[in-house]
């Protein structure tokens, strides 16, 4: 319960965050849905949250990973965990 409480949830709160900063034409991008042309924006925006809050940790360190750099100018005002933040010190 610890390693959840301490580790695992303040990963997925950070990257809940940070999806939720992304502006919806990279989240339709993310997903491969155009949503720039779409008609229903909100209905499709509104599903691919929902797939985003059910995909596991992976999943979604897997879409940071490959996103993060390309959209850091909306979320650079998320605060990152410590352990992330170590875990980076760590790589250089």
């Amino acid at each position: 319960m610890l390693l959840h409480k301490y580790i695992i949830q303040p990963v997925d709160d950070y990257l809940n965050d940070w999806f939720n900063a992304l502006p919806f034409e990279a989240i339709g991008k993310m997903f491969g849905v155009d949503l720039v042309g779409s008609q229903n924006i909100d209905e499709l925006l509104d599903e691919l949250k929902d797939e985003w809050v059910y995909m596991d940790l992976e999943e979604k360190c897997t879409h940071h990973d490959e996103n993060w750099e390309r959209y850091e100018s909306y979320t650079q005002h998320l605060e990152i965990p410590h352990l992330i933040v170590r875990q980076k010190e760590w790589e250089y």
